[in-house]
């Protein structure tokens, strides 16, 4: 006759703890949502912005038509045009060379240190990724994945371990900002964690994915466990 109640309360318990965990989750994605769709708009609003400071209508015409034409802008990279070209016939050209495309805080300083604005176009042109419609809903965060990652390779004082690392991030199109930070707290800044930027980049994971690969010891039963779990993100092309 006890069986049944206890039956019961471990239900209740179990169901508790998972609608706990739920609301948790969809939480977490509501405040994501609400940041990113924050920062795709402070782009393009900030482009806009600068779009209507114009005083000449044919430049304002030419700078509103590229901002209308496009679905997102870096905000970063905007405001690295402003800085370099002011209001001018060269932010418009700058805006035609960012519209759409994503970039890290890597690539725009290295942008930026360019002397003649046609090098700082061709740099923006030649890095960065493009940013599909599709893409938007995980962009910011995937952006906050780059950059941490990055600071993480600059981190390395040996340059040959600091460019392999350099050449994973490079070659990968998405990097989830929990794994990025789970390969931190478990390799910290070592050589180490090449091998698991190596086992992550272009994968997405749920938070129960990396809490049952952060149970492993061994740096093999991590790799291995972060290898067979978690789900490819399809690359848009």
């Amino acid at each position: 006759m006890l069986l049944k109640p206890l039956a019961f309360l471990f239900s209740f318990i179990f169901i508790n703890v998972n609608s706990t965990f739920i609301l948790a989750q969809n939480n977490r994605i509501n405040n994501f949502n609400q940041l990113n769709n924050y920062f795709i708009k402070l782009g393009l609003n900030t482009a806009n912005n600068i779009c209507q400071a114009y005083t000449i209508s044919d430049l304002r015409k030419k700078c509103n038509n590229i901002v209308n034409q496009s679905a997102y802008f870096d905000f970063n990279a905007v405001f690295l045009c402003e800085d370099k070209f002011f209001i001018s016939t060269h932010t418009i050209i700058c805006f035609d060379s960012i519209k759409d495309k994503s970039y890290t805080n890597l690539e725009l300083l290295n942008c930026g240190n360019s002397t003649h604005e046609y090098q700082i176009y061709d740099c923006l042109r030649n890095s960065g990724k493009i940013v599909n419609k599709n893409q938007l809903a995980y962009e910011y965060e995937n952006k906050i994945a780059f950059d941490k990652a990055e600071n993480i390779c600059n981190a390395f004082t040996n340059s040959s371990t600091k460019n392999d690392c350099h050449n994973i991030i490079n070659n990968s199109y998405f990097l989830d900002v929990n794994s990025v930070s789970f390969c931190q707290t478990k390799f910290s800044i070592s050589p180490r964690i090449l091998n698991c930027f190596q086992t992550i980049k272009n994968k997405t994971y749920t938070v129960t994915n990396l809490s049952q690969c952060s149970q492993k010891s061994a740096e093999i039963n991590i790799l291995d466990c972060l290898s067979s779990s978690g789900y490819l993100v399809k690359q848009e092309i």
